[in-house]
């Protein structure tokens, strides 16, 4: 078996794992046509990034804190489309019930926004080919020890160096969606939407105010801390951070939401 061989049959083997997930994702959600204020900010969102078509929504029974984008898949031209097929075309976002029952209607507004914005910026095939890139070389590299016997430190290397490299792309995927909701919603109603997302059951001004802090001390720490457990979310400090200078960009919305007056900075 050649190393083209394997690479071509891993690749498969990734992708038919990245469907199961897909579906069962699917299989917990229970669709949100229903909620008609949701549906129209999604189309409305949708508008204002060119989605086209825009994905479902869906609902799943969960206490935890959940919001996810689903990837579109591609469908041959001569498959007969159900309803399931066009699910899947569109992709979908997977919310808990504990997003709709903790966060006001503005902040799960703020959350559809960001994770449209990964739909509209394509992260999940970036993310997707970045991890196939890994596969690829780890596939590679041993089957090259195999014949050469070569020090496994190479190997160990390529390892973490490509496992730092998703981290990176993936918080900074997060970080760029994030600054994109400020295109949907103000900052403040974004500031306060992370604060729920990561601490549901404490007041939200309160989680900022101990953010501000925290981030007086410095981000050395967080940073590194970020880059060593190869995190897939930047912590809420450096989302905070992240927002405020976007904010600085634009004095004008930033006035209008009058984010300093949060204490966050």
């Amino acid at each position: 078996m050649t190393p083209d061989t394997i690479v071509l049959q891993s690749v498969e083997n990734i992708m038919e794992y990245v469907k199961l997930l897909v579906r069962r994702g699917r299989a917990r959600g229970v669709s949100a046509k229903d909620i008609e204020w949701l549906n129209k900010a999604k189309e409305d969102i949708c508008s204002v990034f060119g989605i086209s078509p825009s994905p479902e929504i869906l609902i799943c029974e969960d206490g935890r804190m959940l919001a996810q984008a689903g990837p579109r898949q591609c469908h041959h031209a001569g498959n007969k489309k159900n309803q399931s097929d066009q699910r899947g075309q569109r992709g979908w976002i997977l919310f808990s019930t504990a997003v709709l029952q903790t966060l006001p209607p503005e902040e799960v507004v703020a959350v559809l926004a960001h994770e449209l914005a990964h739909v509209a910026k394509g992260h999940h095939m970036k993310r997707a080919f970045l991890i196939l890139d890994f596969y690829r070389l780890m596939l590679l590299w041993s089957f090259k020890q195999k014949d050469d016997s070569t020090d496994e430190v190479q190997t160990i290397a390529a390892t973490a160096g490509m496992w730092l490299l998703l981290g990176l792309r993936s918080r900074g995927q997060e970080l760029e969606a994030d600054r994109l909701m400020l295109d949907i919603v103000n900052p403040a109603t974004a500031l306060f939407a992370l604060a729920r997302m990561h601490r549901p059951t404490d007041d939200p001004s309160e989680v900022l105010r101990d953010t501000a802090e925290v981030l007086k001390k410095g981000t050395f720490w967080l940073h590194l801390k970020m880059l060593l457990t190869g995190a897939s979310h930047p912590c809420l400090a450096l989302r905070v951070q992240a927002l405020d200078r976007a904010c600085l960009s634009n004095n004008v919305r930033l006035e209008l939401s009058k984010v300093g007056a949060l204490g966050v900075m």
